[in-house]
């Protein structure tokens, strides 16, 4: 069952991370709150890696890749 739930945080972490790359790589039209929404974005995503990679080693005890 750990193998499971190690597979399924891996592949949330993998695209979350995903995620972070494609907004910090998309174009930003010239309003200020495009730039804000995008930098909160990068934050929660991160944030939320951060967790994932705080679950992988409290399971196995090894930090994540």
């Amino acid at each position: 069952m750990s193998q499971a739930i190690l597979n399924a945080l891996g592949h949330a972490r993998r695209a979350h991370l995903a995620n972070v790359s494609l907004v910090q790589t998309s174009p930003r039209k010239n309003l200020p709150e495009d730039a804000d929404r995008a930098e909160a974005t990068v934050i929660q995503l991160q944030r939320q890696v951060a967790e994932i990679d705080d679950q992988i080693k409290r399971i196995t005890g090894r930090p994540a890749k």
